[in-house]
């Protein structure tokens, strides 16, 4: 799910979209009815980006969000390894948050 509002969230999703050749990515706006799946704050997509796996229900934010889409994108296995390292997510998710306030 994300924020269809946001001019830079937009731009990943259009590259991604091109990258997912096997489809296994399903690019959902915010604006979509039902987005959310029901119990989950609707306001938490205004301030993050927030894959759900549709098997489980379990969801992930920030740079964990893009851990699991690297996951779902091939060759992506390397990347998603690299971003879930504690460093890097941590550097990785203060990068977000503020490209997010902007």
């Amino acid at each position: 799910l994300f924020d269809a509002d946001c001019g830079f969230c937009f731009w990943p999703v259009r590259v991604l979209a091109r990258l997912d050749v096997f489809r296994r990515l399903t690019l959902v706006s915010n604006r979509a009815p039902n987005a959310l799946p029901e119990g989950m704050d609707p306001t938490l997509i205004e301030r993050t980006i927030v894959v759900i796996d549709p098997a489980t229900g379990r969801f992930w934010t920030r740079s964990s969000a893009f851990a699991q889409i690297f996951l779902a994108l091939p060759a992506g296995g390397p990347l998603a390894v690299f971003v879930s390292l504690p460093l890097v997510s941590n550097l990785a998710g203060w990068l977000y948050d503020v490209i997010a306030k902007n």
